[in-house]
């Protein structure tokens, strides 16, 4: 009798932790400042229709920022998302694919290329990754990137259970925050953003490096991890590498990895040397050294939509729902275009 009355008891745990626990952390988790934009976007994904995306991007800043999802959607008729978080760790990248794989199963998936350049060691920054472990859904996907960042299981313990990060959010619970108890809430722009600050910077050009120069031994391992498992797989994969002001010394690194990528079949798109194809103008187009800004995303995206469409066989044929859907973010995109002018 005490052998069943302790089972009853885990199951009932269970069926709380799921009923109530659950949806509490979903509502709980932060709404203010960058966890805002990071919440309403991965939310966002959560709320696409199942195998409705023919494009899913996994990376950084150095998608999210220039994958232009509407305005694809406009050029191309292709259904994208940019399922990415800010300073994301290449050492997450595999969890995240088997992430996007349990409910979408798009032609294409785009694997940003930027921190293989800069990462050295097999350390992970741990603030920098809560905006992908609090944002994704409670999974066993999501433990694995628990126990990738926390070696401590009292670390590991707190996060499996980030409603002891964030039962403090009480005092900041607003019924905003309502809509989220099930993780999912459709975005407007599907994962993108539309800003408009204008910075000038210096122009690059790096259109005559060829060398190639080794990046860390960690993060060729990490890069060819992840590309074998995208072959077993079967995953089709562009490896993108956004333009930015970077060095001579960065570029080279950015030809290893292309070296690197071609050798397991992939196609490597460096936008760097083509900075002046694209028409970029780092007078214009930019509000930071390395992220464009809505009117550098359009020129990025309609040649990325381009390029795809040359180098790939996507269908882009959807249901009337996904269609209409679509469409009214398309709606929602040219409103706020329309308000700049």
């Amino acid at each position: 009798m005490k052998r069943i009355k302790k089972i009853m008891y885990v199951l009932l745990f269970i069926i709380i932790f799921v009923a109530v626990l659950i949806p509490l952390s979903y509502t709980l988790r932060p709404l203010e400042g960058e966890n805002k934009e990071v919440r309403e976007r991965i939310t966002g994904f959560y709320a696409e229709k199942e195998d409705s995306l023919d494009i899913v991007t996994v990376g950084s800043s150095g998608l999210f920022r220039f994958v232009d999802t509407p305005y694809l959607w406009k050029q191309e008729g292709y259904t994208s998302y940019n399922f990415a978080f800010p300073s994301l760790s290449i050492y997450l990248f595999e969890d995240l694919l088997d992430e996007v794989a349990k409910t979408q199963s798009p032609d294409l998936i785009i694997l940003d290329m930027r921190k293989f350049i800069t990462t050295n060691s097999t350390d992970i920054n741990k603030v920098r990754s809560q905006f992908a472990l609090h944002n994704v859904k409670y999974s066993t996907v999501r433990c694995k990137m628990i126990n990738r960042v926390y070696s401590s299981p009292k670390d590991r313990l707190s996060h499996y259970f980030d409603i002891a990060v964030y039962h403090s959010g009480w005092d900041n619970l607003t019924l905003d925050n309502l809509k989220y108890a099930d993780n999912e809430e459709e975005h407007k722009l599907k994962g993108f953003r539309v800003i408009d600050v204008v910075r000038e910077f210096e122009s690059v050009d790096v259109s005559e490096v060829v060398e190639e120069k080794a990046i860390s031994k960690n993060a060729e391992k990490t890069l060819r991890s992840i590309l074998e498992k995208c072959k077993e797989k079967d995953l089709e994969v562009l490896c993108l590498m956004t333009p930015y002001q970077l060095t001579a010394s960065q570029q080279k690194k950015g030809n290893y990895i292309g070296s690197i990528v071609e050798e397991y079949g992939y196609r490597y798109l460096d936008m760097n040397p083509i900075q002046e194809e694209l028409g970029l103008d780092y007078s214009k187009d930019f509000y930071h050294n390395k992220h464009v800004n809505v009117f550098g995303a359009e020129k990025v995206t309609g040649y990325l939509g381009e390029y795809i469409r040359t180098h790939y066989d996507i269908s882009n044929e959807h249901d009337e729902d996904v269609i209409d859907s679509w469409n009214k973010a398309a709606k929602e995109y040219d409103a706020q275009m329309e308000a700049l002018n």
